[in-house]
C-alpha cells in the first residue's frame, strides 16, 4: 500500500511538473524588474556632467602645475615618474603618496624643533606666538604669506639701519 501510494505520488509530481512548465511557457514575459532604457537626453547630460568635471580637473591641475612652477606636461612627467617610484618600491600610489606626506610632517616638525630650540622656547610656545601673528595678519586683512614678507621686509629694513648706522660710526672714528 505504502508503495502505491508513493508511486501515485511520484506520478502526480512529475505531471505536475510537466504541467507547470507547460502553464509556464504559456504566460507571456513575467519579469517584474523595470527595464531602464537610457534616454538620449540623460546620455547627453551624463556626457555634460563628465565633461564639465574633466575641465574642473584640468584647472586644478594646471593650478598645481602654477604653483610649483612647473608646466602641466612637466607635473604629469613628475607624478609618473613618482608612480614608477611606488611601482618599483612594491606598494600602491596611495600607500607612497602616504608616505610622502609623512615625512614632510616629519621635516616639518624637526624644523619647528630646531627654530624653537635656536629661541630657547618650547614648540607650543613657538606654535602659539605663530598663531598669534597668523591671527593678526588676518586683523589686518592679508593673507600669511603677505604678512610674512612685510616682516622681512621690516627686518631687513632694520638690518640695513644698524649697518648703516655702524658704518657711519666706523667711519668717524676713523677720521680721528
Amino acid at each position: 500500500m505504502k508503495k502505491m501510494i508513493a508511486k501515485l505520488l511520484m506520478a502526480g509530481l512529475i505531471v505536475m511538473g510537466s504541467s507547470t512548465s507547460v502553464f509556464a511557457a504559456e504566460l507571456p514575459n513575467t519579469d517584474t524588474t523595470p527595464k531602464t532604457k537610457i534616454t538620449a537626453e540623460q546620455k547627453a547630460i551624463k556626457q555634460e556632467a563628465r565633461a564639465q568635471k574633466q575641465a574642473e580637473h584640468a584647472v586644478v591641475f594646471a593650478q598645481r602645475a602654477a604653483k610649483h612652477d612647473l608646466t602641466v606636461e612637466a607635473l604629469r612627467a613628475k607624478i609618473d615618474a613618482l608612480k614608477a617610484e611606488a611601482e618599483a618600491q612594491g606598494i600602491t600610489w596611495e600607500e607612497f603618496k602616504i608616505q610622502r606626506k609623512e615625512a614632510r610632517e616629519l621635516v616639518k616638525a624637526e624644523k619647528l624643533l630646531a627654530r624653537a630650540d635656536k629661541k630657547g622656547i618650547t614648540v607650543d610656545e613657538l606654535t602659539a606666538k605663530i598663531d598669534a601673528l597668523k591671527a593678526e595678519a588676518v586683523a589686518q586683512g592679508i593673507t600669511w604669506e603677505e604678512f610674512k614678507a612685510q616682516r622681512k621686509e621690516a627686518r631687513e629694513l632694520v638690518k640695513a639701519e644698524k649697518l648703516a648706522a655702524k658704518e657711519a660710526k666706523s667711519a668717524a672714528t676713523a677720521q680721528q
